[in-house]
């Protein structure tokens, strides 16, 4: 007995390095041992380890760091509203955007740019190409905080009058185009019939706003565009929204309160003060991947959710292989051992399995990232995700070690400060294990239901978003062709109505094709902005152009509707006949018409819409449409349409119908259009089908993570179900025979010992309803809202948890009761 604890105090003396290898070998050979257990706690810790750095990156990147913006929480993106008239978004003028950069004391920067892309062409040796453009003014870059890779940003030199104008180029851009040579610093550009001069080059990743080929300078284009017009008139024309950063310290809701302040007082000065005008202050990451951005926060709790369920269930499994070695334990202990040495080595024996988890973590990382990078939501914003592995892994061994504490540290502590408080060996071990693992089912089961709740919220608002009327027709027969044409060749009103006439029959020429129209902004091309302009009823001289409701002018020919598959409410369509000497005449969507004339019939009544002349403009409407959703499927339509004959030439889009039978293809179209004009740009070629799918992509995306975690988590819970279960069977052995020998039916008998675990899973169900409704009213402030009532995600969830309790717990009451007595004793 001596020379036995002798040898046991040499072992104990033992190195670190030799103890923590023999713990690790020990875990290594549990899991040889029990390879169904081990690798399927394994694959519970991969999944939340994944799921969380999955939505980590994408918080990083989307909410946090933005385009590599350095401290993007202090930015903030800032507009006018109307609350009283429910204007949401009011463009700035740039005037106005001065007088706040001066009079403002609560940020410490601020710049301002083009609320919408300014499609232009470029000219690179022989070949013409569309160019995406934004303007920008004067400390744009600065303001973000982002300098550009070569070169540098707009300075005040460049505001000059007879400075020629300078254009700042994309990373992508100058991949592209320039063979990304240094030397591009200097070089002209050809832009719109001007020569720019590329002052810098913008790093790879920064895309914002809305992912433009180049820059231009906001001041230099607006001073040639209303240059002409009178201060007051310019003041009042809206076309910018604004950047700012925060001083330290200074909230969101402080910045607004001032800013509210000064558009009062500057709206005050210039008579045009009805005191309902307010600043609408938005954080910079809600503005990059819109009401997404916001909503990646949920997927990220969900993340952690799952993360937390998957330690919960390995706990249980470390617990219970921890309680079946309770006597050794106690032996040990009884020998000398130390409690932490003890510790340490139960803990350290799980290791291995956390190794093998935070690997498969990383490869399921680089899987996931893969499928979310091919996105349009993702890829479309700039946020290279795949960039950022080293981060993702840095997030998974964090995350790995505080997985370790959860699910192996823990269990070993309680597990030997059990073990010393053992004054027998037959302890109760049934009651024990129920005793821990009714909490942690509990806890489960509360999860579970609030996390596939959130995801039955989530699927049941796509197949909304999916199922909306988008107002036209979204089939594989209609194609958008979008378009730039060379407007230094056709530099009058006629010469370009011309071109785009001839550009049209050409189209409606092709085989296959049953009719084409023009239109200058097709449905969601730029996104949340479209053109809009001030709209009042005719004669309503209480309402000014900063008050009025935002239209959106969408200039037409006569057979847009009906090629585009637009239906009409009321009235007629554009004809012929609708000239630029007869009288103006607009359709309406209905949406537009209920805001301007409520109940009342719109046709025949007329409307002004303020022009660039500062100036009201009287029309009459002769028809109202359906609503066709230009801005996206969650904002109200808001439309004027204008025909062609008597609105600015600004076709930006051709809309060709064809037969299903007969393929239209890109080449037949791009041939067609290049026979009339070589020099024309076609930015692309997609069918209405495609461009649905398009938009829906940051839905479909959130929908995509919010689904796998919701079915992740229902899973991770029948695991921890049937690991309790079988812990709790496996330990009342003994008790299960004696009820069978005392005459109970196999299945009551078996049944007895889950009591308490059954009572923990009614309990968290219980609470998991109760605390789900106030999880899902955060959620419907981002728009995930079921569509009748809570009733259903609820039910959903419930029954998917009592479901997987039933899969879980039925092959261990299955061999208990199948099992004689005596092999249980």
């Amino acid at each position: 007995m001596g020379a036995a604890l002798n040898s046991s105090a040499r072992r104990c003396r033992g190195s670190k390095t030799e103890f923590m290898l023999r713990s690790f070998g020990l875990g290594l050979r549990w899991m040889i041992r029990r390879p169904v257990v081990a690798g399927t706690s394994a694959l519970c810790l991969s999944f939340g380890l994944a799921a969380c750095a999955v939505a980590w990156t994408l918080v990083d990147r989307v909410i946090l760091r933005p385009f590599d913006v350095p401290q993007a929480g202090e930015l903030v993106v800032i507009w006018e509203a109307d609350p009283a008239k429910r204007q949401d978004h009011i463009e700035v003028s740039l005037l106005n955007f001065l007088d706040w950069q001066r009079e403002a004391q609560t940020v410490e920067s601020m710049a301002a740019f083009g609320s919408s892309h300014w499609p232009a062409l470029a000219r690179f040796g022989s070949e013409t190409v569309p160019l995406a453009t934004r303007a920008v003014t004067a400390g744009f870059f600065q303001t973000l905080g982002v300098a550009p890779a070569l070169g540098r940003a707009f300075g005040p030199g460049d505001l000059e009058p007879d400075a020629p104008p300078a254009i700042v180029i994309s990373h992508r851009l100058w991949q592209s185009r320039f063979a990304a040579t240094p030397s591009v610093v200097g070089q002209s550009l050809f832009v719109d019939g001007t020569e720019h001069r590329i002052i810098g080059v913008m790093p790879r990743g920064f895309v914002f706003p809305d992912n433009p080929h180049a820059w231009v300078s906001a001041e230099h284009a607006l001073g040639r565009i209303f240059g002409a017009l009178p201060l007051d008139s310019q003041r009042f024309v809206g076309i910018l929204d604004i950047v700012g950063r925060r001083k330290p310290d200074v909230s969101n809701e402080l910045v607004r309160s001032e800013l509210t302040a000064i558009v009062g007082s500057v709206r005050r000065r210039h008579g045009k003060d009805d005191g309902s005008v307010i600043a609408a202050v938005t954080p910079f990451s809600e503005v990059v991947l819109g009401r997404l951005g916001a909503r990646l926060w949920i997927a990220g709790g969900m993340a952690v959710a799952v993360l937390l369920l998957a330690c919960a269930n390995v706990a249980a499994v470390r617990w219970a292989n921890a309680r079946e070695r309770e006597t050794e334990l106690w032996v040990r202990l009884s020998l000398g051992a130390r409690r932490a040495r003890l510790a340490t080595s139960l803990a350290s024996e799980s290791a291995p399995m956390v190794v093998l988890a935070t690997v498969g973590a990383v490869a399921g990382w680089s899987w996931l990232v893969v499928q979310l990078s091919g996105a349009p939501a993702v890829a479309e914003s700039g946020v290279a995700l795949f960039d950022h592995r080293r981060t993702a892994v840095v997030v998974i061994a964090v995350l790995a070690a505080w997985t370790w504490i959860l699910v192996a540290a823990l269990p070993a502590v309680l597990a030997v400060w059990l073990a010393a408080r053992r004054e027998r060996a037959d302890t109760r071990a049934m009651r024990r294990t129920s005793r821990v693992g009714a909490p942690l089912l509990l806890a489960q089961a509360a999860t579970t239901i609030a996390v596939v709740a959130l995801a039955v919220v989530t699927l049941e608002t796509f197949d909304r978003l999916a199922r909306a009327d988008v107002g036209f027709a979204a089939t594989g027969d209609v194609t958008l062709v979008d378009v730039s044409i060379p407007r230094w060749k056709y530099n009058t009103l006629d010469s370009m109505r011309q071109l785009f006439e001839r550009l049209r029959a050409a189209l409606e020429e092709l085989p296959g094709v049953t009719g084409a129209a023009a239109v200058s902004v097709r449905p969601f091309r730029y996104g949340d902005i479209v053109d809009g302009q001030p709209v009042r009823r005719a004669g309503d001289a209480t309402i000014e152009p900063n008050g009025a409701p935002g239209a959106y002018r969408v200039i037409v020919t006569p057979s847009y509707f009906e090629v585009l598959g637009v239906q009409f409410v009321e009235g007629r369509g554009f004809t012929d006949a609708d000239r630029a000497d007869t009288l103006p005449v607009v359709i309406v969507s209905q949406t537009l018409a209920r805001v301007l004339f409520g109940d009342e019939r719109a046709v025949g009544r007329q409307l002004e819409t303020f022009t660039l002349s500062a100036q009201w403009r009287a029309q009459t409407v002769v028809g109202v449409t359906a609503d066709a959703r230009y801005r996206g499927l969650e904002l109200p339509s808001m439309e004027v349409y204008v025909p062609l004959t008597q609105g600015p030439p600004a076709i930006g889009s051709f809309v060709v119908r064809g037969r299903s039978e007969v393929a239209l293809t890109d080449r037949l179209m791009r041939a067609a259009l290049h026979e009339v004009e070589p020099e024309i740009a076609i930015d692309g070629v997609q069918t209405t089908s495609r461009l649905l799918h398009v938009v829906l992509s940051p839905a479909r995306l959130l929908t995509t993570l919010v689904a796998m975690l919701g079915g992740v988590g229902l899973t991770l819970l029948a695991l921890g179900i049937f690991a309790a279960a079988a812990a709790a069977v496996g330990s009342a052995r003994s008790e299960i025979a004696v009820r069978q020998a005392l005459g109970a039916m196999p299945l009551r008998a078996a049944r007895a010992p889950l009591v308490t675990l059954t009572r923990a899973l009614a309990a968290g169900i219980a609470l998991g309803l109760l605390l789900t409704p106030l999880v899902l009213s955060a959620a419907a402030l981002l728009g995930l809202e079921a569509n009748e009532s809570l009733a259903p995600p609820l039910v959903a969830a419930a029954a998917a948890a009592l479901a997987a309790a039933g899969l879980a717990t039925a092959p261990a009451l299955w061999r208990a009761a199948r099992t004689p007595p005596a092999d249980l004793l």
